[in-house]
């Protein structure tokens, strides 16, 4: 039986956090490349991916999240429940921080085609160059 996840997530996330947030609506996303992170802001945290099989977002967890027995079980595909977390903005990315997770299914395959999201005033932004 495939995993259901929150189809449209990583945008609702992404365009309106708070929204998600009020709205209490349960995110459901798959793990992807799960790894140590060497250049977080401390010793402990784990970078991945999240992916809602359209779209996926960077992640990373704390240090209390990723030693937590849950997200030890965690593996390439697992399917996770974040009940809460923050999210971080900088320019041009968006870092979801869960304070908390529930492990559905420890492993499973990559649930459709995830692409990195990107915001529709981005597109056709680029610079000419002038031949001249």
């Amino acid at each position: 039986m495939e995993a259901q996840l929150s189809w449209g997530a990583v945008t609702a996330i992404w365009e309106d956090p708070a929204a998600v947030s009020v709205a209490g609506l349960p995110v459901v996303l798959q793990v992807m490349n799960p790894r140590p992170w060497p250049d977080a802001p401390g010793s402990g945290w784990r970078a991945m991916l999240l992916s809602d099989g359209h779209h996926f977002i960077s992640a990373a967890l704390p240090p209390y999240v990723a030693a937590s027995p849950a997200a030890l079980s965690m593996r390439e595909g697992a399917v996770v429940h974040f009940p809460n977390f923050e999210l971080r903005v900088e320019v041009r990315k968006r870092l979801i921080i869960p304070k908390e997770l529930v492990v559905l299914q420890t492993e499973w395959m990559t649930i459709g085609n995830p692409k990195l999201y990107q915001p529709a005033h981005w597109e056709g932004n680029h610079e000419e160059l002038n031949p001249q």
